[in-house]
């Protein structure tokens, strides 16, 4: 089973769709507000409770306003107590670039406990990379795909790519791995050291039916 947690940053369409009806939904402080708005049924609620204005009908395990984790932090770690392995983070990009920025980053939290973890938005799904984890991604042609070094890489490789890479180094920060694309229905990318962010982009314009 799944473990998606809903943060109280936008939240639209194309990430309600994004959960299914078997997985464990738990909602960051007011993203409550977002599952309510799409009918979602969240299994828990997990913050300080300073921003949901919904009256919540889930379990809640409420924590003090002066805390040492962000809500969403909180939630993360919650889900891997509980042993999920599969985690999808939605609801966590926004106006506040310190918050959204942290919070891509809880995606190495994810990594260093064995699980694997994705975050989306209405026009991006990011994914962790690091040293023998390589992520492999279901695509279709034609997709914009970037990696962003978040330090010096080594022994980068892709595949499904127009433009690939084999097995060389790349520094911080080069912007030469941005705006990839992809050629077929899967892709691959690895690493043999470093650190580096993968994102799998969509124009504003793109359908969201689909």
């Amino acid at each position: 089973m799944r473990a998606v947690i809903i943060g109280g940053g936008d939240f639209g369409k194309r990430q309600a769709k994004s959960i299914n009806a078997d997985d464990f939904v738990i909602c960051a402080d007011g993203g409550y507000d977002s599952a309510v708005k799409y009918d979602i049924r969240a299994d828990i609620v997990i913050g300080d409770m300073d921003s949901v204005k919904s009256e919540i009908a889930a379990e809640k395990i409420v924590y003090p306003a002066k805390k040492d984790f962000t809500d969403g932090e909180l939630a993360v770690r919650y889900a891997l107590e509980r042993g999920y392995k599969d985690i999808l983070l939605t609801g966590f990009t926004g106006e506040r670039l310190d918050h959204t920025i942290s919070d891509i980053f809880m995606l190495s939290i994810i990594a260093e406990n064995g699980a694997s973890g994705m975050l989306r938005d209405e026009n991006n799904d990011i994914y962790y990379l690091e040293k023998s984890r390589p992520v492999k991604l279901k695509t279709g042609k034609n997709e914009n795909l970037s990696i962003v070094p978040l330090c010096g890489l080594s022994g980068l490789y892709t595949k499904g790519l127009e433009y690939p890479v084999n097995n060389e180094d790349m520094e911080f920060f080069k912007s030469r791995t941005l705006c990839n694309v992809t050629v077929s229905s899967e892709a691959e990318v690895g690493i043999s050291a470093g650190r580096a962010l993968i994102i799998l982009s969509k124009d504003r314009d793109f359908d969201q039916s689909a």
